[in-house]
C-alpha cells in the first residue's frame, strides 16, 4: 500500500509572497511525502514579482502557483488537509473557514517580505530571508517522525477507551488482563477479522461508504470470529490493559499482532483480484493550486 502524502496548507492575508514561497519549498523539500497548497483571507489575485523570481533563481518550481482564496479548500472536492500553516499574524487571528479532514494547525511568524522598504536590494534581501527562515522550518517539519506519531496516538487513544470503559463500570482505571487468548484457532480468527476489515476498506465504491460498513464488518466479525475481532495492533495493545471479557493477556498480544499482519498482507493480493476495476487508477482531476 502507498505511503500516506501529507497535505499542508500555508495561509497568509494576501498569498503573494510567503505563503507561495512555503508552497514551492515544501513541494521540493517534501520528497514526495508531502504536497505544498497556499492561500489566503484576502487574496491579492497576483504573485508578487520578487517572489517568483527567487524562486526561479533558487530553481524552485513556480509553474502553477496562484494567488487564490482559501474558499477554495472549504469547498466540495478539495484535498483533505493534514496541517494548515499560517505564515502571518493577520491570517493566525482570523476566523478560518472549516477544512476537510480536521487538520493541525501551526503558526509560523515571517515577517513579510512585500512590505520591506529601501532599494529593489534591500527587498530583494528581505524575500530572501523570509525564503531562508521558511527552508529551516519545514526542513523540521518533513524530517519529523509523522507516521510514527501517528501510531503512538491511535495506541493512545485506544488505551484512554480502555480506561474510559473502566471509569463508566466502577473497575479499576488501569489493569493487566488475565484473559487467555492464544492458540490456532484464535490466531486464524485474527488473520480473517483483518483480511475482511481489509477487503471493506480497499473495496469500497463510495468514500462516504467506508465508516458504516467498517463498522458493520467489525460488529458482525464480534460474534462470528472466537477471538472477538480485534483486527488492530493499537486495540490489542488496549486491550491488554482491561482484566475483562474484553482482554487479552499482554503476553499474548504479539502473536495476535502477527496475525494481523499477515491478514492484511493477504488482502492486498486478494483484492486487487476482486477490486480490479475499482482499485485501478482514476484520471486525476488537478487541486486548486
Amino acid at each position: 500500500m502507498a505511503d500516506k502524502v501529507y497535505h499542508v496548507l500555508f495561509l497568509c492575508t494576501g498569498n503573494s509572497a510567503r505563503s507561495i514561497l512555503a508552497e514551492s519549498l515544501l513541494n521540493t523539500l517534501g520528497r514526495g511525502k508531502f504536497r505544498g497548497f497556499s492561500a489566503g483571507s484576502f487574496p491579492k489575485g497576483r504573485v508578487h514579482p520578487m517572489a517568483t523570481e527567487l524562486l526561479e533563481r533558487m530553481n524552485l518550481p513556480t509553474e502553477g502557483l496562484r494567488s487564490k482564496s482559501w474558499d477554495e479548500f472549504a469547498a466540495p472536492g478539495a484535498p483533505p488537509l493534514d496541517f494548515i500553516v499560517t505564515v502571518c499574524d493577520n491570517a493566525a487571528g482570523e476566523i478560518c473557514p472549516v477544512w476537510p479532514g480536521k487538520p493541525l494547525t501551526a503558526h509560523w511568524g515571517i515577517a513579510d517580505p512585500a512590505a520591506a522598504d529601501g532599494t529593489d536590494a534591500d527587498k530583494a534581501f528581505a524575500f530572501l530571508r523570509a525564503l531562508k527562515e521558511l527552508e529551516g522550518r519545514i526542513k523540521r517539519l518533513v524530517d519529523l517522525p509523522i507516521a510514527s506519531l501517528d501510531r503512538m496516538k491511535q495506541v493512545a487513544g485506544c488505551c484512554a477507551g480502555a480506561i474510559l470503559a473502566h471509569a463508566m463500570f466502577e473497575l479499576p482505571l488501569i489493569q493487566s488482563s488475565l484473559h487467555a487468548r492464544e492458540g490456532f484457532a484464535q490466531w486464524l480468527a485474527e488473520f480473517v477479522a483483518t483480511l475482511g476489515l481489509l477487503l471493506v476498506v480497499l473495496g469500497h465504491r463510495r468514500p462516504e461508504d467506508v465508516p458504516w460498513m467498517v463498522a458493520a464488518w467489525i460488529g458482525a466479525a464480534y460474534w462470528f470470529t472466537s477471538s472477538t475481532s480485534f483486527a488492530n495492533p493499537a486495540i490489542s495493545i488496549a486491550r491488554s490493559l482491561s482484566n475483562t471479557f474484553a482482554g487479552i493477556a499482554p503476553s499474548h498480544v504479539p502473536a495476535f499482532i502477527l496475525a494481523q499482519l499477515l491478514g492484511a498482507l493477504a488482502a492486498i493480493p486478494i483484492a486487487r483480484v476482486l477490486f480490479a476495476p475499482a482499485l485501478r487508477p482514476a484520471p486525476e482531476r488537478p487541486p486548486p493550486m
